[in-house]
């Protein structure tokens, strides 16, 4: 199947990001516009069983396995003229998943895995953060230290990567290019990076392609930005396995997948 027209990131108003508009029946009406061929609806589920609350958003275990079984029912009921996974996004703690009740896992179709916050901390990753906000990241960076925090950071995709539960890994390394955490002096530790990537392939866990990454890092991270193509060319090379995801959180930005570089990287394409 061509990885264009596929898109395995994509939520409803039901996370608490989701655009009023990403209902079911829109999330369909436009991925048929665009002839899309398979999609995943990957809810946020953020747990108070984590018990590293950060005012975000919480779901209940009850309240996501209702919704995961009305959006099966309202899929059967639509009878989509292509494949649709339902799962979640489960957000990524010092513990990995393992927070989530193996009833939710065994209701998912597809479970995508994504670190949003700041290994050790209650502090999230955003690139939207205001400057109060950006100053507790950048004193976290400061006590912690920049090169500790990046290996933090690979030893959680490195616990994830682990997971046979987990069928993909969702905007990988986006929470470094939302910061300023890489430059010259600390770039990612390649040992580490290849220790991900080689159980990314041991254990059939894909990897996102996320073009949106280039559009959110910030001024002082754009040196990783320019090193973040090479990264996805040492997955390539250790056989790591790829999927498309939008990270859509409203109908008309399903299947934004293509990126010069991506393409370049894929198919050779310019």
């Amino acid at each position: 199947m061509d990885i264009y027209k596929e898109d395995l990131h994509i939520h409803t108003n039901f996370s608490p990001c989701g655009h009023p508009s990403a209902t079911l029946e829109n999330i369909i009406a436009e991925s048929v516009k665009k002839g899309m061929k398979k999609i995943a609806i990957t809810e946020h589920y953020y747990s108070p069983e984590s018990n590293e609350g950060d005012g975000w958003v919480y779901t209940t275990p009850q309240k996501i396995l209702n919704h995961l079984k009305e959006l099966k029912e309202k899929q059967a009921e639509l009878k989509p003229p292509f494949v649709i996974l339902i799962g979640i996004e489960a957000d990524v703690r010092k513990n990995g998943i393992d927070y989530i009740p193996e009833e939710i896992l065994d209701s998912c179709e597809i479970v995508m895995a994504c670190l949003h916050h700041i290994p050790g901390t209650k502090i999230r990753w955003n690139h939207r953060y205001g400057e109060e906000e950006h100053g507790i990241v950048k004193q976290v960076v400061k006590e912690n230290g920049k090169a500790k925090l990046i290996e933090d950071t690979l030893k959680l995709y490195l616990k994830i990567s682990k997971n046979r539960r987990i069928n993909q890994i969702g905007h990988p390394f986006k929470e470094l290019a939302m910061s300023t955490l890489t430059n010259k002096e600390n770039l990612i530790p390649e040992d580490l990076l290849i220790s991900f990537y080689d159980n990314l392939k041991e254990n059939n866990i894909s990897l996102e392609l996320n073009p949106s990454i280039w559009g959110i890092a910030t001024p002082e991270s754009k040196f990783f930005i320019r090193n973040y193509i090479d990264y996805l060319k040492l997955a390539k090379e250790r056989g790591v396995n790829f999927y498309f995801g939008s990270d859509s959180h409203r109908p008309d930005t399903i299947g934004q997948n293509s990126r010069k570089e991506i393409d370049e990287l894929l198919i050779g394409r310019k």
